[in-house]
């Protein structure tokens, strides 16, 4: 489940209405029949609880957590289980992760630094993770080389 704080407070919402209809509902049912088979009974427990724990789950996110500003100066969506996780765009279509990139020292073969971010723009990201001490080094994406640099 992913969204902007504003989505995740219309979502809960949502959840609680569904919620008091599915009591009603079973209240209803109730008085009609007076007893409930044990099925019915088991079902709508396990609704009730799915319910709960939905709302349960957003609210302690929206009490934990900040929305975050993108470059764009608009509301990231977050993840209710993975809150620092963004919405990026890749050649496969729109993922929710995280960019990883690492820099190689490529004459002994040993990562020298590494880090996520949310963002999907390699290039930004490698201006912050340069080392300036390390030549020669190589950027590499999943074991991929993206830029090599020489010493002059």
């Amino acid at each position: 489940m992913s969204g902007t704080f504003e989505q995740y407070r219309y979502k809960k919402k949502l959840f609680r209405r569904q919620l008091r209809r599915l009591i009603k509902r079973h209240q209803d049912t109730d008085s009609k029949e007076n007893q409930m088979n044990d099925s019915g009974s088991k079902h709508f427990e396990k609704q009730k609880s799915k319910l709960e724990k939905k709302i349960n789950k957003i609210t302690k996110f929206l009490k934990t957590n900040k929305s975050r500003i993108g470059k764009q100066k608009k509301e990231l969506k977050s993840n209710v289980t993975d809150p620092e996780s963004a919405k990026i765009k890749c050649g496969n279509g729109i993922i929710q992760g995280f960019n990883a990139q690492t820099v190689v020292d490529s004459k002994n073969q040993i990562i020298v630094a590494g880090k996520t971010t949310s963002y999907c723009s390699d290039s930004d990201n490698f201006k912050l993770r340069r080392p300036q001490a390390i030549i020669p080094i190589s950027i590499s994406l999943f074991n991929r080389p993206i830029w090599c640099f020489r010493s002059a």
